[in-house]
């Protein structure tokens, strides 16, 4: 009688000690794979973007994870886009860069990000002469 009682107890620890890890187990999986999930979502590292004539900009994709990238321009004639996501600004106006995601496998997605680009004229300085000296104006 008194081994059934030491043997009971002792079979409840180790069934408490058992579940408490696999709770504990259970809970880190899920907790990990939730995170890992919302952290690889592919973005744009800009929304939107203001470029003078001339210049050039390269967009990246965060979390893209070896995915495929595809860019294209709205209006190329305003902004051009190359396969890398590298911008060229060509004329005054607005245009909206595309850049559509996908990864194929296991974890595959397809995904579509976009960018306003606005196109400005370079602002010339303009220099008024006074009694005091010349004075450049932005």
């Amino acid at each position: 009688m008194h081994m059934d009682k030491k043997y009971n107890r002792q079979l409840k620890k180790w069934i408490a000690v058992f579940c408490a890890v696999a709770l504990l187990l259970s809970g880190c999986f899920i907790t990990g794979d939730a995170t890992a999930q919302a952290a690889q979502k592919p973005t744009l590292n800009k929304k939107k973007l203001t470029l003078v004539k001339g210049k050039s900009y390269r967009l990246k994709v965060k979390h893209a994870g070896g995915a495929k990238c595809t860019w294209s321009s709205s209006k190329k004639s305003v902004a051009s886009v190359n396969r890398n996501g590298r911008i060229t600004a060509k004329k005054k106006g607005t245009a909206k860069i595309t850049v559509k995601v996908r990864r194929t496998g296991k974890k595959a997605y397809r995904k579509k990000l976009s960018c306003t680009v606005k196109v400005i004229k370079k602002r010339k300085k303009v220099e008024q002469t006074t009694p005091a000296g010349t004075i450049s104006v932005p």
